[in-house]
Protein backbone atom coordinates (compact mmCIF):
# COMPACT_ATOMS: atom_id res chain seq x y z
CA UNK A 1 0.00 0.00 0.00
CA UNK A 2 1.45 3.38 -1.01
CA UNK A 3 1.75 6.40 1.28
CA UNK A 4 -0.92 8.20 -0.74
CA UNK A 5 -3.35 5.30 -0.26
CA UNK A 6 -2.66 5.24 3.51
CA UNK A 7 -3.33 8.97 3.83
CA UNK A 8 -6.56 8.71 1.82
CA UNK A 9 -7.80 5.83 3.97
CA UNK A 10 -6.92 7.70 7.17
CA UNK A 11 -8.80 10.78 6.01
CA UNK A 12 -11.92 8.73 5.28
CA UNK A 13 -11.88 7.16 8.73
CA UNK A 14 -11.72 10.48 10.60
CA UNK A 15 -15.18 11.88 11.50
CA UNK A 16 -15.74 15.47 10.58
CA UNK A 17 -15.64 18.01 13.41
CA UNK A 18 -19.21 19.10 12.72
CA UNK A 19 -20.49 15.54 13.06
CA UNK A 20 -18.59 15.09 16.33
CA UNK A 21 -20.07 18.33 17.69
CA UNK A 22 -23.61 17.31 16.77
CA UNK A 23 -23.20 13.86 18.33
CA UNK A 24 -21.73 15.42 21.47
CA UNK A 25 -24.67 17.79 21.82
CA UNK A 26 -27.20 14.99 21.28
CA UNK A 27 -25.48 12.81 23.88
CA UNK A 28 -25.36 15.69 26.34
CA UNK A 29 -29.08 16.34 25.96
CA UNK A 30 -29.76 12.62 26.22
CA UNK A 31 -27.90 12.40 29.50
CA UNK A 32 -29.69 15.43 30.88
CA UNK A 33 -33.16 14.39 29.73
CA UNK A 34 -34.00 12.37 32.82
CA UNK A 35 -33.17 15.28 35.13
CA UNK A 36 -36.16 17.38 34.17
CA UNK A 37 -38.40 18.36 37.05
CA UNK A 38 -41.08 15.87 38.07
CA UNK A 39 -44.29 17.33 39.42
CA UNK A 40 -45.47 14.84 42.02
CA UNK A 41 -48.88 16.51 41.85
CA UNK A 42 -49.66 16.48 38.09
CA UNK A 43 -53.41 16.88 38.63
CA UNK A 44 -52.60 20.37 39.91
CA UNK A 45 -51.92 21.38 36.30
CA UNK A 46 -55.64 20.81 35.57
CA UNK A 47 -55.04 19.57 32.03
CA UNK A 48 -58.26 17.55 32.06
CA UNK A 49 -61.65 17.66 33.75
CA UNK A 50 -60.86 14.68 36.00
CA UNK A 51 -58.15 16.73 37.72
CA UNK A 52 -60.87 18.79 39.42
CA UNK A 53 -62.69 15.68 40.63
CA UNK A 54 -62.06 13.79 43.85
CA UNK A 55 -61.33 16.79 46.07
CA UNK A 56 -62.77 16.05 49.51
CA UNK A 57 -63.35 17.39 53.04
CA UNK A 58 -64.81 20.72 51.93
CA UNK A 59 -64.97 23.34 54.64
CA UNK A 60 -67.44 26.20 54.20
CA UNK A 61 -69.74 26.94 51.29
CA UNK A 62 -68.11 26.92 47.87
CA UNK A 63 -66.87 24.79 45.00
CA UNK A 64 -63.91 23.72 42.89
CA UNK A 65 -64.58 23.20 39.16
CA UNK A 66 -62.66 22.56 35.97
CA UNK A 67 -62.20 25.59 33.70
CA UNK A 68 -61.23 24.33 30.21
CA UNK A 69 -60.96 27.79 28.64
CA UNK A 70 -58.57 29.17 31.27
CA UNK A 71 -54.83 28.48 31.44
CA UNK A 72 -51.94 30.37 32.99
CA UNK A 73 -49.85 29.89 29.84
CA UNK A 74 -52.71 29.98 27.31
CA UNK A 75 -51.88 26.42 26.25
CA UNK A 76 -54.32 24.84 23.83
CA UNK A 77 -54.27 21.40 25.48
CA UNK A 78 -54.51 22.60 29.06
CA UNK A 79 -56.98 24.17 31.44
CA UNK A 80 -57.29 25.44 34.99
CA UNK A 81 -59.62 25.24 37.97
CA UNK A 82 -61.97 27.80 39.48
CA UNK A 83 -62.42 27.84 43.24
CA UNK A 84 -65.26 29.87 44.75
CA UNK A 85 -66.15 30.82 48.32
CA UNK A 86 -69.87 31.66 48.24
CA UNK A 87 -71.13 31.89 51.81
CA UNK A 88 -72.87 35.25 52.34
CA UNK A 89 -74.20 34.43 55.80
CA UNK A 90 -71.08 35.10 57.83
CA UNK A 91 -68.76 32.39 56.48
CA UNK A 92 -65.34 33.78 55.66
CA UNK A 93 -63.54 30.88 54.04
CA UNK A 94 -63.77 27.79 51.86
CA UNK A 95 -61.28 24.97 51.44
CA UNK A 96 -60.99 21.51 49.95
CA UNK A 97 -58.19 18.96 49.67
CA UNK A 98 -57.03 15.79 47.93
CA UNK A 99 -54.37 13.13 48.51
CA UNK A 100 -51.42 13.71 46.20
CA UNK A 101 -49.48 10.46 46.45
CA UNK A 102 -46.10 9.20 47.66
CA UNK A 103 -43.03 11.18 48.70
CA UNK A 104 -39.67 10.45 50.30
CA UNK A 105 -39.51 11.84 53.81
CA UNK A 106 -36.56 13.84 55.00
CA UNK A 107 -35.75 15.55 51.70
CA UNK A 108 -36.67 19.01 50.50
CA UNK A 109 -39.60 19.80 48.22
CA UNK A 110 -40.61 23.00 46.47
CA UNK A 111 -44.34 23.70 46.71
CA UNK A 112 -46.12 26.31 44.64
CA UNK A 113 -48.95 27.48 42.42
CA UNK A 114 -50.23 30.14 40.06
CA UNK A 115 -53.43 32.00 40.89
CA UNK A 116 -55.54 34.76 39.33
CA UNK A 117 -58.54 36.60 40.74
CA UNK A 118 -60.98 37.81 38.05
CA UNK A 119 -62.10 41.40 38.31
CA UNK A 120 -65.68 40.39 39.22
CA UNK A 121 -64.47 38.57 42.34
CA UNK A 122 -64.85 39.85 45.85
CA UNK A 123 -61.84 40.66 47.99
CA UNK A 124 -59.71 38.15 49.88
CA UNK A 125 -56.73 35.83 49.67
CA UNK A 126 -55.78 32.36 48.43
CA UNK A 127 -53.26 29.96 49.89
CA UNK A 128 -52.11 26.40 49.25
CA UNK A 129 -51.14 24.01 52.01
CA UNK A 130 -49.48 20.59 51.90
CA UNK A 131 -49.98 18.04 54.67
CA UNK A 132 -47.42 15.26 55.21
CA UNK A 133 -48.53 11.80 56.41
CA UNK A 134 -46.65 8.83 57.96
CA UNK A 135 -48.94 6.34 56.23
CA UNK A 136 -49.49 5.58 52.52
CA UNK A 137 -52.34 7.27 50.67
CA UNK A 138 -52.65 10.00 53.33
CA UNK A 139 -53.78 7.59 56.03
CA UNK A 140 -53.50 8.38 59.75
CA UNK A 141 -53.17 11.94 61.08
CA UNK A 142 -50.84 14.34 59.29
CA UNK A 143 -47.60 15.10 61.14
CA UNK A 144 -46.79 18.47 59.59
CA UNK A 145 -48.52 21.17 57.55
CA UNK A 146 -46.53 23.34 55.11
CA UNK A 147 -48.03 26.58 53.79
CA UNK A 148 -47.24 28.39 50.56
CA UNK A 149 -47.35 32.19 51.00
CA UNK A 150 -50.82 33.57 50.27
CA UNK A 151 -51.69 35.84 47.33
CA UNK A 152 -54.27 38.63 47.45
CA UNK A 153 -57.17 39.42 45.12
CA UNK A 154 -55.59 42.74 44.11
CA UNK A 155 -54.40 43.31 41.48
CA UNK A 156 -57.17 41.52 39.61
CA UNK A 157 -56.85 39.68 36.28
CA UNK A 158 -53.15 38.99 36.86
CA UNK A 159 -51.56 35.56 37.26
CA UNK A 160 -49.55 35.52 40.48
CA UNK A 161 -47.00 32.88 41.49
CA UNK A 162 -45.95 31.76 44.95
CA UNK A 163 -43.70 28.96 46.18
CA UNK A 164 -41.84 27.76 49.24
CA UNK A 165 -39.32 25.05 50.10
CA UNK A 166 -40.54 22.55 52.70
CA UNK A 167 -38.93 19.57 54.42
CA UNK A 168 -41.35 16.83 55.45
CA UNK A 169 -40.42 14.67 58.46
CA UNK A 170 -38.22 11.65 57.80
CA UNK A 171 -41.12 9.27 58.48
CA UNK A 172 -43.50 10.95 55.98
CA UNK A 173 -44.44 8.78 53.00
CA UNK A 174 -47.42 10.59 51.40
CA UNK A 175 -48.87 14.07 51.04
CA UNK A 176 -52.16 15.88 50.50
CA UNK A 177 -52.80 19.29 48.91
CA UNK A 178 -55.34 21.77 50.24
CA UNK A 179 -56.56 24.99 48.60
CA UNK A 180 -57.95 27.75 50.83
CA UNK A 181 -59.92 30.91 50.10
CA UNK A 182 -60.32 33.57 52.79
CA UNK A 183 -62.96 36.26 52.21
CA UNK A 184 -62.72 39.81 53.47
CA UNK A 185 -66.14 40.95 52.14
CA UNK A 186 -69.57 39.35 51.83
CA UNK A 187 -69.21 39.09 48.04
CA UNK A 188 -68.32 35.69 46.55
CA UNK A 189 -64.55 35.23 46.29
CA UNK A 190 -63.36 33.58 43.06
CA UNK A 191 -59.86 32.46 42.09
CA UNK A 192 -58.52 30.65 39.02
CA UNK A 193 -55.84 28.07 39.82
CA UNK A 194 -53.17 26.46 37.65
CA UNK A 195 -49.77 24.78 37.88
CA UNK A 196 -50.03 23.60 41.49
CA UNK A 197 -46.85 21.61 42.07
CA UNK A 198 -44.83 19.55 44.53
CA UNK A 199 -41.31 18.97 43.20
CA UNK A 200 -38.09 17.66 44.72
CA UNK A 201 -35.68 20.51 45.42
CA UNK A 202 -32.95 20.73 42.80
CA UNK A 203 -35.16 19.78 39.85
CA UNK A 204 -35.81 22.94 37.87
CA UNK A 205 -36.84 21.92 34.35
CA UNK A 206 -40.02 20.47 32.91
CA UNK A 207 -40.92 20.16 29.24
CA UNK A 208 -44.69 19.36 29.31
CA UNK A 209 -44.34 17.17 26.20
CA UNK A 210 -46.15 14.31 27.95
CA UNK A 211 -49.37 16.32 27.75
CA UNK A 212 -48.77 17.42 24.14
CA UNK A 213 -47.86 20.97 25.12
CA UNK A 214 -45.17 23.07 23.50
CA UNK A 215 -46.61 26.53 24.08
CA UNK A 216 -44.41 27.13 27.12
CA UNK A 217 -41.36 26.98 24.85
CA UNK A 218 -40.16 30.19 23.28
CA UNK A 219 -37.73 31.21 20.52
CA UNK A 220 -36.51 34.03 22.75
CA UNK A 221 -32.95 33.68 24.04
CA UNK A 222 -32.68 34.00 27.86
Amino acid sequence: MTRTEVEAKSAKSRPRAGVVAVVTVVIAFGLCGDSRAVNLFPRGEFDQAADADGWVIPQGVGSLAYAPLVDADSCAFSGAATETAEDVFGGTSYSTSICGGAITGGQGYRLGHRARFPSQSGAGTFEMKVAWFPGPNCTSLNILLSTVPSVASAPADLWQSASVIASPPANAVSFAVGVFLHKSTIDPLVVELDDLFVRPVGEIFTDSFEVQESCRWSAAVP
